[in-house]
């Protein structure tokens, strides 16, 4: 609703200069857990973020650029995937825009309907993407309304019998009855680590799944 209001109150080239200087600032650099997801070897890396850090990592670690995608892209992210991928670059799929693209940001309700109703082809893959891949969810705390209601969707369509996907949280973010829920009705597991001593744990998890995936 804030966003909502801002675009309503502001011209169209204060809202834009708004949000690139919020996420595009010049003193934006990746951090180590960027550069770690790419060990993972992921076909597909999917981020609600707006911010180039994810391609500014695998630029600043492998010399080359990842292959990019926004939500207009939709069908390129599905043929890609389909033909496996062979360019030997990860795949980032940003769902709601990129600060590449101001204009076409999803922030504000007005954005989200647009998304809903004027491409429907972007619901069809990332609703593929869910039933075809085990998503690894990390730094994501699972408040967007759309994913929620896309993976309630699925568990009820497949009568709760679905194979789960993963959420690493903070152990103490979540109850037990939060815990079972998030499994229940979204088919999500979530893996809970101390984050007492900061974020520490994440790095290890991701680093321990990177060895994994380089064996």
């Amino acid at each position: 609703m804030a966003a909502e209001e801002l675009r309503y109150r502001l011209p169209v080239d204060e809202y834009e200069s708004f949000l690139v200087d919020q996420f595009d600032p010049p003193d934006a650099f990746p951090a180590e857990i960027h550069r770690q997801a790419f060990r993972l070897n992921p076909p597909l890396i999917i981020t609600t973020n707006y911010d180039r850090l994810l391609e500014d990592a695998f630029a600043s670690r492998y010399e080359r650029a990842a292959t990019v995608f926004t939500y207009r892209e939709a069908a390129s992210v599905q043929r890609l995937l389909q033909s496996g991928n062979r360019s030997g670059r990860p795949v980032i799929f940003k769902l709601h825009g990129s600060i590449d693209e101001v204009e076409g940001i999803v922030l504000s309700e007005r954005d989200y309907r647009k998304l809903l109703y004027e491409n429907p082809g972007y619901r069809l893959v990332l609703s593929a993407i869910f039933l075809t891949h085990v998503v690894v969810f990390l730094g994501f705390s699972f408040g967007d309304p759309e994913l929620r209601l896309l993976l309630e969707q699925h568990r009820e369509s497949l009568k709760h019998r679905s194979h789960p996907d993963y959420i690493l949280l903070p152990a103490s973010s979540t109850s037990s009855i939060e815990r079972r829920r998030l499994r229940e009705d979204f088919g999500l597991q979530v893996i809970g680590y101390d984050a007492a001593e900061g974020h520490s744990a994440v790095h290890a998890f991701v680093s321990h799944l990177g060895d994994l995936a380089s064996e």
